[in-house]
This record gives structure tokens, sequence and C-alpha cells, in this order.
């Protein structure tokens, strides 16, 4: 069984996503130490950065003077260092525990997915049957009463008549598959089928 390109193509996005949260920008990827840590673990791995990156050591470092290149990158590397452990400190004072274990990734991408996917939900159900026979009635009422033009009126009719003749034809089909072939066929020309052409 083989996975439409365009799950594969959506889980592929989730997993790079993921990747670059949790490898990239988390602040223990930052500070290169493994989740969960301590306020030790963090002053440790920061002043190992900082004795290598800090404009003032470098030098020390280096056992020579630092190419511009050198010292703009020591610079980004220490910046990007010291923000990370300014932000696990801060997610550590606003728990009140100094001591504990803190988590770096704690499923916010899932959680931010989740939440996306209930809103679409509840938008959706949202949309009652008044609604639907509230639609059907004003696309009827303008093509008795000509209310939205003639030529307005005629691309409808001709929009409804290829409509039905797919409708039809996809009946046809449903009918022929038989018990066992009908839902699979329904599943795959209704759900697989049309997202490709979005």
């Amino acid at each position: 069984y083989r996975l439409p390109w365009w799950l594969v193509f959506l889980m592929g996005i989730f997993l790079l996503a993921k990747l670059q949260l949790v490898y990239n920008d988390s602040p223990c990827a930052v500070l290169g130490t493994q989740s969960p840590v301590t306020s030790s673990d963090i002053k440790k791995a920061f002043r190992t950065i900082s004795m290598c990156t800090h404009p003032d050591r470098l030098r020390g470092r280096l056992k020579r003077q630092p190419t511009p290149a050198e010292e703009r990158r020591g610079e980004i590397l220490f910046k990007r260092a010291s923000s990370a452990k300014d932000e696990l400190t801060m997610w550590m004072k606003r728990r009140g525990k100094k001591q504990e274990e803190i988590t770096c990734y704690e499923g916010e991408l899932e959680l931010a997915l989740w939440q996306v996917v209930t809103q679409v939900g509840k938008y959706l159900t949202s949309l009652g049957v008044y609604d639907y026979l509230t639609l059907g009635w004003e696309v009827v009422w303008n093509l008795i009463s000509f209310e939205a033009g003639i030529w307005n009126t005629l691309f409808i009719l001709l929009w409804m008549a290829a409509l039905f003749r797919y409708a039809k034809q996809f009946a046809t089909y449903i009918y022929r598959m038989g018990v066992v072939g009908a839902p699979v066929a329904i599943l795959t020309s209704i759900v697989i089928g049309p997202v490709p052409t979005m």
C-alpha cells in the first residue's frame, strides 16, 4: 500500500519543522545539553561555550589575533548561547523551581497543530444544516427570479448541469464497483483524489 504524495509531503514538512525546533532552535540544543536540564547544567554549558566564543577570550583560545570573520562568528555564537541561557533561566524562574529539571521541548509543535485542527473542526461544525438550506434556497431563487442577471443565471445552469453529469457518472461508477469496492472508491475519490488539484 502506498501513501498519497501529499500526505508524505505534509509529514515531511512536519518532521523537518520538528527537527528544526528540537535540534537547532531549542535552548538545550544551542547550549549542547541534553533535555531535561538543571540550573547547574545550564551554567556549566554556558561557561564552556563562553570560554571559546566570548570576544575577550577568543584571542587567548586561538593564540593569535582572530580574523574579522572569526570575531563575528564568535560574537554570534556567544549571543546565541547567552540568549539560550537567559531563556532557560527565565523558564525556571517562571516555574519557581530553582534546582529541579526543566524540559526544553514539551511538544509545542504538536500542541499548535492540535489547536489548528480543533479550530477548523469548530468552524466546520458551526456550519449547520440551516446554512446549507439557506444556500440552496438562494441558488434556486436566483435561478427562478433572474436576480443575478441573465448571463449569471445561464452560467449557474451550465455549472449545475456539469455538476449533475459528474455526479451521475460517479454514482454509476460506484454502483458498478459493488458492495466492497464502493466504500474504497468513495474514499479514494472524495478524500484523496481532489487534494493534488488544490
